[in-house]
């Protein structure tokens, strides 16, 4: 797989209403800085273990955008109560464990600008 080393910036989009949402918005956008972002090809990744709010903002800014919009999956799906999976992931971050994730069905380098929603 050919790596793509872009310099990552983080941004608030302050003109997208995400009201009603109940969890902070972090959105990275990954291109070159100053990047007009309606000019060129985007493309949304997102992660969601419960398809809940992180699915919604990331359908809502490819919608406003006009971005393509892929999830990540993990191989072995979490399973428990979002308690459970919540104190896993934890434990997985504090000792570096990266789980290992289904291939994306888009190629990364035919993006000029990516964002990334977790």
């Amino acid at each position: 797989m050919n790596m793509i080393r872009r310099r990552v910036m983080s941004t608030r989009i302050m003109d997208y209403d995400f009201s009603g949402m109940n969890s902070e918005i972090r959105i990275s956008i990954i291109g070159k800085k100053g990047i007009d972002i309606k000019m060129k090809k985007m493309l949304v990744v997102y992660y969601s273990w419960s398809n809940g709010n992180t699915k919604k903002i990331a359908e809502q800014l490819a919608n406003k955008t006009g971005a393509d919009i892929v999830r990540i999956e993990t191989a072995e799906p979490y399973s428990g109560s979002h308690e459970d999976v919540v104190e896993q992931g934890k434990r997985e971050v504090e000792a570096g464990f990266m789980p290992q994730i289904n291939p994306i069905s888009v190629n990364l380098a035919d993006y000029d600008v990516i964002a990334i929603g977790a």
